[in-house]
């Protein structure tokens, strides 16, 4: 990695904080690491000559995007899922993960959370990105996720059917290198018969799944759909809930529940909203629309309140295989179906995510000290939201991503 200092002259500065937006800034970084931001006319007579500049003057920077939650090794499918038998072998496989992985780099996506995929392949592909083997952004992997036999994802899983078994799963995960749990709290759609609308698994289990990880330092991601599944994983801990469908136990029914909301900000607890499903109409499970007097269109109206009173909701594409790319282009969509700020939107898609992989520190925002992940984007996105869909340059730890078949 060269140490001459890298200048980056953003014509407009939205640096994932939730602060204003900047004008005419400057971001000096040094090695991978940003070593000063601040208005031009105050840092440019103190740059040194030898500095290389990139001209993002036309351009809106942000930071890298923060994509917690793919499954960047599985292919999509547009009915339920493919199984492993028919994704190739072993080489196959961990080739098209490195694929995907690197699309969404280039889009730019410099950090993402794998919440399962088979045979630990994340964890290895985690390792050789890491290592420098191999181009992708940085990857905080579960390895697989913990379920049900005949559970949901069980393609994606290790199947555990009691307390026991749950903590055994938990722990030989954490030996494997995982680094945090993914619990299937709850059936999924993707999974036929699994049952989205009720829990997996007892309060017994459950329990022993979160105190296992939390005694071995691994946070806790739990699909939940219903809301029985929610409050299960409320009063246990996780540290994210992903999906809040608040899905009542009968068909076409939604069950929202002012207890559950409470104790989700009361102990600050991540919600990861997938954006296409958080968009897209409520529908029932077997694919009709919900009742024309449901009060809700979908799931970001349903949470408005919680929003509005500052629950951690992060943006997620919850995308599989080389669709994990479609992340830049989904937040630009949420701008643009719901008035999001632009400042908010980019706020949820990278500092607030990085808190919930415990990075924050390290990632997320564009400050002094913070890895140098950076994402340039065509002219001001507070005014055009598909300037998402059209990522112009990406750094990644201070160094430039270069698009190309050598990669």
């Amino acid at each position: 990695m060269s140490m001459t200092p890298l200048v980056v002259h953003a014509g407009t500065l939205i640096d994932g904080t939730g602060g204003p937006v900047a004008r005419d800034v400057l971001i000096r970084i040094e090695g991978d690491r940003i070593t000063q931001v601040g208005a031009r006319r105050d840092l440019e007579s103190s740059l040194p000559t030898s500095a290389t500049v990139l001209d993002w003057s036309d351009s809106t920077v942000i930071p890298g995007l923060v994509d917690a939650h793919v499954h960047f090794t599985c292919p999509p499918a547009d009915n339920c899922y493919v199984p492993v038998s028919a994704q190739g072998d072993h080489d196959q496989r961990l080739n098209y993960a490195s694929q995907s992985a690197l699309a969404a780099l280039h889009a730019g996506v410099t950090t993402q959370r794998d919440c399962g995929c088979p045979d630990l392949l994340s964890l290895e592909l985690r390792d050789l990105i890491a290592s420098g083997a191999i181009r992708g952004p940085r990857i905080v992997a579960c390895g697989t996720a913990v379920t049900t036999t005949a559970g949901h994802g069980h393609w994606i899983g290790t199947t555990a059917d009691s307390d026991v078994e749950v903590r055994k799963a938990v722990r030989k995960l954490c030996q494997a290198g995982a680094d945090f749990i993914k619990v299937m709290a709850s059936g999924g759609d993707m999974t036929p018969r699994s049952n989205r609308r009720a829990p997996q698994y007892s309060d017994l289990e459950f329990r022993a799944a979160v105190e296992d990880a939390h005694r071995l330092q691994m946070p806790v991601v739990a699909h939940c759909n219903p809301t029985s599944a929610m409050r299960q994983a409320a009063q246990f801990g996780v540290d994210t809930i992903a999906h809040c469908n608040w899905l009542g136990s009968e068909d076409g029914t939604i069950a929202y529940d002012s207890e559950v909301a409470e104790m989700i900000l009361r102990q600050g607890l991540f919600l990861d909203l997938n954006i296409a499903g958080t968009l897209n109409p409520y529908v029932t499970g077997d694919g009709f629309a919900m009742p024309v007097d449901f009060p809700f269109a979908h799931r970001w109206d349903l949470h408005a309140d919680l929003r509005s009173r500052g629950a951690n909701i992060i943006l997620t594409s919850d995308e599989f295989g080389v669709q994990t790319s479609w992340f830049p282009a989904l937040v630009g969509r949420v701008i643009a179906e719901t008035g999001l700020p632009a400042i908010e939107a980019i706020h949820r898609s990278t500092l607030l995510p990085a808190a919930s992989l415990r990075l924050a520190d390290t990632i997320g925002s564009v400050q002094v000290n913070k890895k140098a992940d950076l994402v340039a984007l065509p002219g001001d996105l507070s005014e055009d939201s598909t300037a998402l869909s059209h990522v112009s340059c990406v750094v990644m730890n201070g160094e430039q991503v270069q698009r190309g078949t050598s990669e």
